[in-house]
């Protein structure tokens, strides 16, 4: 198996690039200026010196592109209508019934595929494209070897990418992106589309103007942006107990979703909501924008911290040693308590404004007996409020030890 050799060597060079290209955009659901998406690739992607093997695929009729990754040595292409599929048994039959070379070398041949599909070989690698046609609706299915470079344009139908070895760069004008069991990079683009991505190892990075995005147990500095759609990354706990403890995960926007974490995890989110159902292990998030909720989580450590959201959390009646940090900079604490809890309290509230908005309304509702609070007050030169905190303390005989801070939100201590 040829080897792609990876250009970018540190998370921290895509994630600045990342960054860069992206000028901060906005998150699901929001929406940004129409002059701010890009058609194109504004930065050049770094896919040109990967591999000399190369395929252009540049197709104008309505019927769309499947693409299947081979063990053989040659690549293979036919039509066939938009219904067919492409295993991969069939797409080594395919490749290995290809009777030409993948390169002609010092000739340059122009062969018809099919009537309106035209494949061109040279020593610059393989270009397929096509003549517009609104009345063709076939699809396009090619066999893949391993470590190639490909770029295609589509203007109008689906692309399905499966097992993979490449470095790939996509325009679609039209159409859905599906991609499963993917190696390599993936920059990909599209007009109007959503773009599922599943069990695969990729750097790049995917956009849509408008459409979803769901990346699913998808691991490598692969990041995405939609202006007008929701991102959603989803992991499943035989993908955790695949990479082990300590994995660590930087999503710069979208929705953070997992059903079972059995590892001990951190995640770091600039723009979107966490939602885990049980954490087994330790867990440790950090949001600056978003809500945090945590349906239960087992572990010695939690620590969940937003700059800008709400936070929901129910501690398990199965734990019994936790160290829990629930911090909101601006937003709300909901925390549900088991019967018979017996732990040590911290709460703190802070008060930033004197006014009756939402940023001066903090508040403590609790179903459990608290101590008095001790306030403490900070007032500027002419007596107007600085800042007013509030906290309670209550110590127990348990070894869980729970910390929680609000600052212009109200905190809910409930009983489960």
């Amino acid at each position: 198996m040829h080897t792609i050799r990876r250009l970018v060597t540190s998370p921290l060079t895509i994630v600045s690039l990342f960054i860069s290209f992206f000028a901060i955009r906005p998150a699901s659901g929001e929406t940004q200026p129409e002059n701010e998406f890009p058609i194109h690739f504004s930065v050049a992607t770094p896919i040109d010196s990967l591999t000399s093997k190369k395929i252009d695929v540049n197709l104008q009729t309505q019927g769309g592109l499947h693409i299947v990754g081979t063990s053989q040595t040659k690549a293979a292409m036919r039509l066939v209508s938009q219904s067919a599929s492409l295993s991969p048994e069939q797409a080594n039959a395919l490749a290995q019934n290809q009777t030409t070379s993948m390169f002609v070398v010092n000739t340059t041949s122009d062969r018809k595929l099919d009537t309106l599909v035209y494949r061109l070989e040279s020593m610059d690698g393989l270009h397929v494209f096509s003549k517009e046609s609104d009345a063709i609706h076939q699809k396009l299915q090619m066999a893949l070897p391993d470590s190639y470079q490909l770029r295609s344009q589509i203007e109008k139908g689906d692309v399905s990418l499966s097992s993979l070895h490449a470095a790939i760069e996509l325009q679609i004008e039209q159409g859905n992106l599906t991609a499963s069991q993917l190696q390599g990079y993936l920059y990909a683009t599209l007009q109007e589309g959503n773009c599922t991505v599943s069990n695969a190892t990729l750097d790049g990075s995917l956009l849509t103007k408008k459409g979803d995005i769901l990346l699913s147990d998808v691991s490598g500095m692969l990041q995405a942006s939609s202006q007008n759609g929701r991102v959603t990354y989803q992991y499943s706990a035989a993908f955790f107990n695949q990479k082990g403890s300590g994995f660590r995960k930087q999503i710069l926007f979208g929705d953070l979703q997992i059903s079972s974490l059995p590892v001990n995890s951190s995640f770091a989110l600039e723009k979107g909501n966490v939602q885990i159902d049980k954490a087994q292990k330790s867990v440790d998030l950090a949001v600056k924008q978003g809500d945090i909720t945590i349906g239960s989580a087992l572990g010695n450590s939690v620590s969940a911290v937003t700059e800008k959201g709400n936070i929901s959390y129910t501690l398990s009646s199965a734990v019994s040693e936790q160290k829990l940090i629930l911090v909101s900079e601006e937003g709300d604490i909901t925390l549900t308590l088991p019967t018979g809890f017996n732990g040590s309290l911290q709460i703190h509230l802070v008060q930033t404004s004197s006014d009756n908005t939402s940023s001066g309304n903090t508040s403590l509702i609790s179903e459990w007996e608290v101590d008095t609070a001790q306030e403490e007050i900070q007032q500027g030169a002419n007596g107007q409020l600085l800042q007013k905190e509030r906290h309670w303390n209550k110590l127990g005989t348990d070894k869980i030890i729970i910390y929680l801070k609000a600052t212009n939100g109200k905190i809910y201590l409930k009983k489960a």
